[in-house]
C-alpha cells in the first residue's frame, strides 16, 4: 500500500510521485484541509473555492483510472496516524514543496511522523528550487538538468486502497473561512 499526499500539485499528469506509487501497488490518494494552513493570513477562502474545484478535478481524473481521492481534515500527522493504523502504508509520497513557514513547520512534523512509526517518506522534486543546498555552486547547471525532464503521463490504471469513505470537498465556510475579499470568487 502506497500513500500519496497532494498538497498543491491537484493533478495526474506530470506527478512523479503519484506515478511511482501507482507502478508499486494500491494507491491512498491524499488531500488535507489542515486547520493551521487554512489560518495563515496569506490564505483566502478564495483559495480554498480554487482548491475545491481541482479537487473535484482530480478525484474525477483519478476515478477514471480506477483509483479515488480521499479527503481529510485535520493536522497532518493526526490525519496519517488514522490512516497508517487502518491501512499500513509503508511509503508516503508527496512532491518537496516550497511555501509559507507554517506549511514548513508542517512538513517538520510530518518528517518527525514518519521518522517514529517507521514510514519513508519519498519526495520528489518539482519546481527549479534545490532544497538543503548551502552553496550555488553548480547550481544552474542542476537547475537546466532539471528543466530539461520531460512531462511524466499520467498512469493509465490505478489500483485503490480499500477506503469506504472517501470524504466530502469542505467549504470554506465549514472550515471557518469568513467571506472572501476577491471580487472574483464571489460568482
Amino acid at each position: 500500500m502506497e500513500c500519496v499526499w497532494f498538497k498543491r500539485d491537484l493533478r495526474v499528469d506530470d506527478h512523479a510521485p503519484l506515478f511511482e506509487a501507482a507502478r508499486r501497488g494500491p494507491v491512498l490518494a491524499l488531500y488535507v484541509y489542515e486547520p493551521d494552513v487554512l489560518a495563515a493570513p496569506e490564505v483566502d477562502a478564495a483559495h480554498v473555492v480554487f482548491v475545491n474545484q481541482s479537487l473535484a478535478a482530480l478525484r474525477e481524473a483519478l476515478r477514471a483510472r480506477g483509483g479515488e481521492l480521499v479527503v481529510r481534515t485535520g493536522s497532518m500527522p493526526d490525519v496519517l496516524d488514522v490512516l497508517h493504523r487502518l491501512h499500513r502504508f509503508e511509503r508516503l509520497w508527496s512532491h518537496e514543496e516550497t511555501g509559507l513557514a507554517v506549511t514548513y513547520a508542517r512538513d517538520l512534523r510530518v518528517e518527525r511522523w514518519c521518522r517514529e512509526t517507521g514510514v519513508r517518506w519519498e519526495q520528489r522534486p518539482q519546481f527549479g528550487v534545490f532544497r538543503g543546498r548551502s552553496r550555488r555552486d553548480g547550481w544552474s547547471r542542476a537547475w537546466a538538468e532539471r528543466m530539461r525532464t520531460r512531462p511524466l503521463p499520467a498512469p493509465e490504471r490505478i489500483a485503490r486502497a480499500d477506503e469506504p469513505d472517501p470524504g466530502a470537498l469542505r467549504e470554506p465556510a465549514e472550515l471557518g473561512l469568513g467571506p472572501t475579499l476577491r471580487r472574483d470568487a464571489q460568482r
